[in-house]
Formats: C-alpha cells, sequence, structure tokens
C-alpha cells in the first residue's frame, strides 16, 4: 500500500488495525461500567441515607418508648404507693365509722326515750293543770257556798237582831221570843260550824291547789330541762353525723 508516495513495509499492518478496532470498544464498555457502578454507588449512598434516618427515628422512637415506660412505671410505683396509703386509711377509718355508727345508734335511742319521757311529762302537765282547774271549780263552788253562808250567817245576824228588838218591846212574848232565840242561836251555831268546816275545807284546798302549782311549775323546769337536754342531744348527733360525713368523703 502507497502512502503519500510511500511504500507501507511494515509487516504487521493488519494487527495494528485490529488492535485500533479493539481498544476503542473495551474503553467503551469499561465506560458504561463505570456508569453503572457511579449510578450504583449513587443508589446505595441514598438508599444508606434513608436507611440512617429511618434508624435515626426508630431510635429516637425506642427513646421515647423507654421515657414513657420509665415515666408510666414512675406514675404506677407512685400509685401503687397512693393506693396503699389510702387502703391503710380506709382500714383505720373503718373502726372510727363503725364507733361513729355506734354512737349515733346510742343518741338516737337516747333521743327516742327523752322523747318518751317528754310525751310523759306533757301528759303529766295535761293532768296536772285538768286537776288545777277542778280545784279552780271546787274552789268557786265553795267561795259561792261560803257566800251563801255568810248571806244565811247575816241574815240569822238580823233575824237575832230582830228577835232582840222584839224582846226588849215586849217582855210577854219572852218565852216565846227565848224558844225562838234558842233555835236561832242553834241554827247560828250550825251555820258556825258549818262555815268553819267550809273554811277548813277551802284552806284545805287552797294548800292543795298551792301544792299542785308547785308540781306543776317542778314538772315545767323538768319539761325544760328535758328539751334543753334533747336539744343538746340532737346537736352532738348532728355534729357527729357531720363528722362521719367528712370521715367517709
Amino acid at each position: 500500500m502507497i502512502d503519500h508516495g510511500f511504500i507501507d513495509l511494515r509487516v504487521r499492518r493488519q494487527e495494528g488495525q485490529v488492535s485500533e478496532s479493539f481498544w476503542p470498544s473495551f474503553t467503551d464498555i469499561m465506560t458504561v461500567i463505570l456508569m453503572i457502578f457511579l449510578i450504583a454507588m449513587v443508589v446505595l449512598l441514598v438508599r444508606n441515607l434513608e436507611l440512617v434516618k429511618q434508624l435515626r427515628a426508630t431510635v429516637a422512637a425506642e427513646r421515647q418508648a423507654i421515657a414513657l415506660a420509665q415515666a408510666s412505671g414512675k406514675e404506677k410505683n407512685s400509685l401503687a404507693v397512693r393506693l396503699r396509703n389510702a387502703e391503710t386509711e380506709l382500714g383505720q377509718l373503718r373502726p372510727e365509722k363503725a364507733r361513729l355508727q355506734h354512737q349515733v345508734a346510742q343518741l338516737e335511742t337516747q333521743a327516742e326515750q327523752e322523747a318518751s319521757k317528754l310525751t310523759q311529762a306533757r301528759v303529766r302537765i295535761g293532768l296536772l293543770e285538768a286537776i288545777k282547774l277542778r280545784q279552780e271549780r271546787r274552789g268557786q263552788e265553795q267561795q259561792q257556798r261560803l257566800q251563801q253562808i255568810q248571806a244565811q250567817l247575816q241574815q240569822s245576824q238580823q233575824r237575832l237582831e230582830q228577835s232582840q228588838a222584839s224582846l226588849r218591846q215586849t217582855q210577854a212574848q219572852l218565852e216565846q221570843d227565848q224558844a225562838q232565840l234558842e233555835q236561832t242561836q242553834t241554827q247560828l251555831q250550825l251555820s258556825q260550824s258549818q262555815l268553819q268546816q267550809t273554811q277548813q275545807q277551802l284552806q284545805q284546798e287552797q294548800n292543795q291547789l298551792e301544792q299542785t302549782q308547785a308540781q306543776l311549775q317542778q314538772a315545767r323546769e323538768q319539761l325544760g330541762s328535758e328539751q334543753a337536754q334533747r336539744q343538746r342531744l340532737s346537736q352532738r348527733s348532728e355534729e357527729q353525723q357531720r363528722q362521719l360525713e367528712q370521715s367517709q368523703r
């Protein structure tokens, strides 16, 4: 082959052409491989970054879970301690509650007894007032009788005066007038004795009336003291009921 007027005398001219056609294809292959390798590296790096982010998120979530578990454990322990304390306080308050309930029952029993006593005292007062009214009526009747007897006595005295005047006027009718005078004196004595008896009965009835009034006053004082004691007992019962409600709360 002539090259620019010169003859090519190289023995391996064809071998050079073969090598020139081989190396460009190898370079292209290596370039493609390198590009694939680089793309793969980029994909792996991106994947690793995503995995790192996920790992960090997982670690943060685990830390939060651990913190929450620790906080819940502490809260659980504190709640357990509070529960034990509450159970202890409840166990201490149960005997107190039973004692207060027993006291309330006793106070209610005492209040019922006081109420029955008060009812009996009211009945007694009613009876005493009825007796007082009867005695007052009897006293009025005795006073009316006494007034009648006094009127009769005055009439007898008037008759006696008339008889004495008749005696002074006439001596002839002395025996008759004397008999009448004796009869009148007898009646007068009877009237006086009746008057004395009536006065004694009136005095006795007045004494009985005073005794009844004294008993009525004592019953009223006893009723007032029982009412005051009942009010104190009711106040104590209300206070203990409030304490019981506060202890239950």
